[in-house]
């Protein structure tokens, strides 16, 4: 069976956005590889930049691919990823259609309730779950009752089989992350600038800093119930009853990261931060260093002193550690469920960081649940003071509602009032980053918009 393993971005005239693939994309691809299909992986974004007259229903037909898989991981794709599978089901009818990812796991049963173009929803983690559906077509007995974490139609009735499949380090210890051969056209997309969340190219006097990247987390899970995150049930449900997240060996690491360095990457961005003494990153990068790459790497609390000389130690100097601040307000950071710091705190650190030459990049927002108008001097306050140290750079954004987030879930307990929230939501809006598509019982939306506005203005 030929098996495609498709990417669909969110593409409009002005923007390319969701150009980075997520990981499981790469793992699923190679289990399946090493289970004996014939596998591709095609990001239609880079295939349009590269020929704006691809056609990926073309490219269906003459790769006689069985079987088209989608990621619908982020609540923006939705009406992308839905508009094209109705375009190749429309001319392909007989093609089955699986989509799987964090969106979907959420919305299964609405997928299949209000769309035709779906023929299959995998929840939670996937590998195992596709390839016994794939042995399930192949066989043409279509028993699917038995697949683990599938959503499946029936007789026009919606079946949900228990999520009883859980990945662990052991399942991932002969799977790759970094296969890149398996992608078509891997060294446009590698090369392409896909996704910047802030930019120190200007102050770096470089350009383009965000091409050559490889953005690899190495493990799944996370301890932290903050309240608008959209992993929360995703977390709860799909990862397992453990602690809450693990990580991968870190020999298999090693080997994911030598892979990828070899399709030419220079650049590693990780953005699982679980345990706050950060042990296993630091014997990590110890194994690394030899690669000479540049290092962006999210904290969720502060770093360490041990974990900042470990950085700058196994990175080029121009890798950034960001910072998620979220909040200039110390008892608002607690409520949402972040792990707890004070603003001295968080500037005694950015100062290590300094003496060590390891740059800092921090993240904060306004308009959060419990913050008030008063608050705000603290946010002015703290960018004020974060804006006149060297080597450290600051983004505001607003905090976007995410869906299966505990706002989401539960928004009267936090006193958010949401805009959006549905499945039909998702399917008929273009999301944007410039909206919160929430408010609360102290802010409109548009007041926090123009609250942000008015931080941006102390640091641009």
């Amino acid at each position: 069976m030929n098996i495609l393993l498709l990417h669909i971005p969110q593409i409009t005239e002005d923007k390319k956005e969701i150009m980075v693939m997520p990981m499981g994309v790469f793992s699923i691809a190679d289990y399946l590889f090493q289970n004996g299909y014939n596998v591709e992986i095609i990001h239609q974004g880079i295939e349009k930049i590269i020929n704006p007259d691809f056609d990926i229903i073309r490219h269906i037909e003459r790769g006689k691919f069985n079987v088209v898989c989608v990621d619908l991981h982020w609540a923006k794709q939705t009406r992308y990823v839905l508009q094209q599978l109705r375009e190749i089901k429309k001319r392909l009818p007989s093609l089955y259609t699986v989509v799987g990812g964090i969106t979907a796991t959420f919305f299964a049963n609405d997928i299949l309730e209000q769309t035709r173009e779906v023929d299959f929803v995998i929840r939670g983690e996937g590998e195992y779950p596709l390839l016994r559906l794939l042995e399930e077509i192949k066989s043409g007995k279509h028993r699917y009752d038995s697949i683990p974490n599938l959503t499946y139609r029936f007789n026009e009735s919606i079946y949900n089989n228990n999520i009883s499949f859980f990945t662990d380090d052991k399942f991932y210890q002969k799977i790759s992350h970094s296969n890149f051969s398996l992608l078509r056209n891997y060294s446009k997309y590698l090369s392409e600038f896909l996704y910047a969340d802030f930019d120190t190219s200007k102050e770096l006097g470089i350009r383009d800093s965000y091409k050559n990247t490889f953005y690899y987390n190495p493990g799944k899970g996370c301890p932290y119930n903050c309240i608008y995150c959209g992993s929360y049930f995703y977390k709860k449900e799909c990862i397992g009853k453990k602690k809450g997240y693990f990580f991968f060996d870190i020999n298999k690491a090693v080997s994911d990261i030598k892979g990828a360095v070899k399709y030419g990457i220079d650049t590693i961005r990780i953005s699982f931060d679980p345990d706050r003494s950060r042990d296993y990153y630091i014997a990590l990068f110890d194994k690394i260093k030899r690669y000479n790459l540049r290092l962006i790497y999210d904290c969720f609390s502060l770093p360490s002193v041990e974990f900042i000389k470990a950085v700058s130690r196994s990175f080029r100097e121009d890798s950034v550690l960001i910072i998620s601040v979220e909040t200039g307000e110390e008892n608002v950071r607690k409520k949402i469920g972040r792990p707890i710091f004070s603003n001295r705190e968080l500037m005694e650190c950015l100062a290590i960081m300094n003496r060590h030459r390891v740059r800092a990049h921090i993240f904060i927002s306004f308009g959060l649940p419990y913050e008030q108008k008063k608050n705000f001097k603290n946010a002015s306050s703290l960018i004020n003071e974060v804006a006149g140290l060297k080597n450290v750079g600051i983004t505001v954004c607003p905090m976007i509602f995410d869906i299966g987030s505990r706002m989401h879930i539960s928004p009267e307990r936090f006193g958010v009032i949401p805009h959006i929230g549905s499945f039909q939501d998702l399917y008929r809006l273009n999301l944007s980053d410039n909206r919160t598509y929430y408010s609360t019982e102290y802010f409109e939306e548009k007041d926090i918009l123009e609250h942000i506005s008015k931080l941006r203005q102390l640091y641009e």
